[in-house]
Parts: structure tokens; sequence; C-alpha cells
């Protein structure tokens, strides 16, 4: 990460904290989009959609601070999302649920 994303994942790591001290809050995983748009950025730079190998190095960053803050029991990840083609093909995001 450069460094101004450095910076804006360090803010975003300190809301999540924040918003898991509330314990009637859960959060939904699938809803992390700081990786998508760094995804739609990654895309632009190469021919097509990126692999879910490389998206999942992007998410799982966020992914396992917001499982360690909340704990599992209180997140939750969706089936029904739909795979932006400019990012990566649908089979694409679900072999990249599969890896997270």
């Amino acid at each position: 990460m450069v460094t101004d994303e450095l910076a804006a994942f360090e803010r975003w790591k300190a809301c999540i904290a924040d918003a898991a001290r509330c314990q009637n809050v859960v959060l939904k995983l699938g809803g992390l989009t700081p990786p998508s748009e760094m995804a739609m950025h990654m895309s632009r730079r190469t021919a097509g959609p990126i692999s879910s190998e490389q998206l999942a190095g992007l998410w799982l960053p966020y992914h396992d601070h917001a499982l360690k803050t909340f704990g599992p029991q209180r997140c939750m990840f969706e089936s029904c999302v739909a795979a932006p083609p400019r990012i990566c093909a649908t089979s694409g995001l679900a072999c990249l649920h599969g890896r997270l």
C-alpha cells in the first residue's frame, strides 16, 4: 500500500474498532468497499479483470481486521454479491470468497 492508502486503512481500522465496541452492531463483510476501489484501480492497469488471487490479496487485510475486531459471531458474509465486470468475473468473485 502507498502512504495515502496506508493512512486511510489505519483510519478505517480505528473506525471499525469504534463500531465493534457497540455490542448490538454486526458487520457485513461483503460490504467492505475500500478493496473494491483498489481493485478497480488495479484493473485499469491490467489488460482486463484481475484474478481472484489479486483480489483476495487486496481484501484480506480488511477481512482479517474485521474478523479479529468483531469476531466471527458478529460478522456475516453474503453470497449474492454481483461481480463488477471491470474488476473480475463472477467466477473470480466466487473463488475470492473461497480464498478468504
